[in-house]
């Protein structure tokens, strides 16, 4: 999958940033954690997602492996990725534990967070205005020139 989002950064790129949902926000932070010349982007935007369990990618978010994956025995990499996040997830999730996407979210420099009291499906529920506010900031453009509705 890293391969191919080479070669799609490659041919169709540059991006400015990704967004990624469950396993595809465990991804885009990954990928935030592997940037090259070639997978570059500016920022990322999470919604309900773990963080990195795999034995050959975790150290891209944890210390180290922990003895258990359960809350409290799991800690965040020291140095923090240096890299504008926006992070969301439901307080009642049933499919991503909350915790792991807090965790997540704390791999990152200063992330911009925001939950709500829904679940894993929750489009309804997360904070659109905010983000297009957010990226608007991030991404430089002037306000007259971004239309957050």
């Amino acid at each position: 999958t890293l391969g191919y989002m080479e070669l799609v950064f490659a041919e169709s790129g540059p991006f400015d940033g990704v967004l990624g949902f469950s396993q595809g926000g465990c991804f885009a932070a990954i990928m935030a954690a592997l940037q090259n010349s070639t997978l570059k982007f500016r920022f990322c935007v999470i919604i309900s997602a773990p963080y990195c369990r795999d034995s050959k990618r975790l150290e891209l978010h944890l210390i180290e492996a922990p003895v258990d994956h359960i809350e409290g025995c799991v800690r965040p990499r020291v140095e923090p990725l240096e890299m504008p996040s926006f992070h969301v997830w439901g307080s009642t999730d049933t499919q991503i534990e909350p915790w792991r996407s807090e965790l997540l979210s704390r791999v990152f420099k200063d992330p911009v967070v925001h939950t709500h009291t829904a679940g894993h499906w929750a489009p309804a529920n997360w904070p659109a205005k905010e983000l297009a506010v957010w990226l608007r900031d991030t991404i430089g453009l002037p306000s007259d020139d971004a239309t957050v509705g």
